[in-house]
């Protein structure tokens, strides 16, 4: 789903066509184990002219350190996405839960010592 709405980013405003990008790198990290495509995206959204807040850009670079295999930096990602996703919400439902929940869950998976199973290949993010 993340795909086919990057894939048709042309038709909403420019402030979430990054946002876009920002959540098709992330699936492509988290679920499709691609960080190379990802980290492009992200540097393509980071030199928009309407940039994604910095929390979104953190939470998305945490799962690409994952999947490159870098899991300190993945932490100190997950780490700068929750504080600085504070700043912005403080809701008690919805989508903020759901990322507080996802960042906390790659938080886990990058401390050392603890290994998890590598999510399913082949998902269409």
């Amino acid at each position: 789903m993340a795909r086919r709405a990057y894939e048709l980013r042309s038709l909403a405003p420019l402030r979430v066509r990054s946002l876009l990008a920002v959540e098709h790198a992330f699936c492509l990290a988290r679920f499709q184990a691609d960080p190379e495509t990802a980290e492009r995206l992200l540097a393509e959204a980071e030199r928009s002219k309407a940039p994604p807040h910095p929390a979104d850009l953190w939470q998305a670079r945490a799962p690409v350190h994952l999947a490159a295999n870098r899991p300190a930096e993945a932490r100190v990602a997950c780490e700068r996405a929750l504080a600085s996703s504070s700043t912005i919400s403080r809701a008690g439902d919805g989508l903020a839960v759901r990322s507080r929940e996802l960042v906390e869950a790659m938080r886990t998976q990058a401390t050392p010592g603890i290994t998890l199973p590598p999510p399913p290949a082949g998902r269409d993010g």
